[in-house]
């Protein structure tokens, strides 16, 4: 006790307070002591409970923010990679699907890259080229829509780029011994035709020296 607790309880025990007097006096105080520390040990939790509840309410609603942020990011590069690489604009599916696969942490490169890779892409782009490229190279000439379409659909089906190769090299192939085969029948069919026109011609010339032959040998009986 500091000194003027020390003689004020003193001068209550010379007034005739006993020893329990100044116990129950003692305890008394420290049991308003002990409930004023609570309370204010209460209200200091009330307090700091209230601001980390606001805090945290004030992280949740920045997260939000940000995630809203990432989301319309995200939403802006995947449709640019639909208009870039499919020429369309994105289906809602498709939107919401690689929208959320960079969620996931998926970055635009990887994203690209799935896009140069899908069936899609391969199917009106890829495909298509491969065949054009093959006919331009093999058969000199281009596809019609009807060809480009069948080989786009084996391509689709399994084919790989060797195979249509392969099967354009071998129509190339049938084309020129059909060719071959046209050119010499023109060519026989020409030759037979100059042995004709030559049978003929000498047929004709042999005609004309009998003719003049018999011709003069009437003009030689004549001047005899």
């Amino acid at each position: 006790p500091n000194q003027e607790r020390l003689t004020y309880y003193v001068g209550l025990m010379k007034g005739g307070w006993s020893e329990q007097q100044v116990r129950d006096d003692l305890e008394r105080i420290n049991k308003a002591v002990t409930a004023e520390q609570e309370k204010k040990r209460e209200d200091q939790l009330k307090k700091e409970f209230a601001e980390k509840q606001k805090a945290e309410e004030e992280r949740k609603r920045l997260e939000e923010e940000k995630n809203k942020e990432l989301e319309t990011r995200y939403v802006e590069i995947v449709t640019r990679t639909y208009k870039d690489i499919l020429k369309r604009e994105p289906d809602p599916e498709g939107l919401q699907y690689h929208v959320n696969k960079m969620k996931d942490g998926m970055n635009e490169r990887q994203l690209r890259s799935v896009f140069l890779s899908s069936e899609e892409y391969k199917e009106k782009f890829v495909y298509p080229d491969t065949v054009k490229k093959l006919y331009t190279n093999i058969l000199k000439q281009s596809p019609n829509q009807e060809r480009l379409t069948y080989y786009v659909g084996l391509m689709k089906g399994g084919w790989s780029e060797q195979q249509v190769r392969s099967d354009l090299e071998g129509l190339r192939n049938t084309a020129i011994a059909e060719q071959e085969r046209k050119e010499l029948a023109e060519k026989t069919k020409r030759e037979d035709q100059l042995k004709k026109e030559f049978a003929e011609k000498q047929k004709a010339e042999e005609e004309r020296k009998r003719l003049e032959e018999e011709k003069n040998k009437e003009l030689e009986t004549r001047y005899v």
